[in-house]
């Protein structure tokens, strides 16, 4: 699969979500609320150990789900999730995401911090574990 594929798969999932999503809660299956459950758990005990006001970024947000669990926990956080999709669901109030994004080193550097003074506090890659 070339690279413009791969992004114009991303693209027509997200669209496809999107329109499936009427009174849902996003992609995760009823079956797999546990799983998120466990997960959001552990994101959240991940997001105490921040400093205040941390800058975060989320790499392949996707639907924001780790920013959301981090913001149940601290809404003092500054959160910018990225995806190489262009096209993703509204995010997770008081978090951005910016779609269309590239990830790989070769193609430049990661985006800013919003905040003015702000370095990356941490980098989220799901499931992968959080690090700081």
């Amino acid at each position: 699969m070339t690279t413009h594929n791969v992004h114009d798969a991303w693209n027509s999932f997200w669209d496809r979500q999107a329109r499936q999503r009427k009174g849902g809660s996003g992609l995760m299956p009823s079956t797999w609320r546990g799983i998120d459950a466990a997960q959001g758990a552990a994101w959240m005990e991940f997001a105490k150990r921040l400093p205040s006001k941390a800058c975060v970024l989320d790499l392949a947000t996707g639907d924001g789900r780790v920013l959301s669990h981090l913001l149940q926990r601290r809404r003092d956080l500054k959160l910018l999730g990225i995806d190489r999709a262009a096209t993703l669901p509204t995010p997770p109030r008081g978090s951005n995401i910016r779609g269309g994004t590239e990830m790989d080193r070769r193609h430049g550097k990661l985006p800013r911090p919003l905040a003015r003074r702000c370095t990356w506090a941490a980098v989220t890659l799901r499931p992968m574990s959080p690090r700081c």
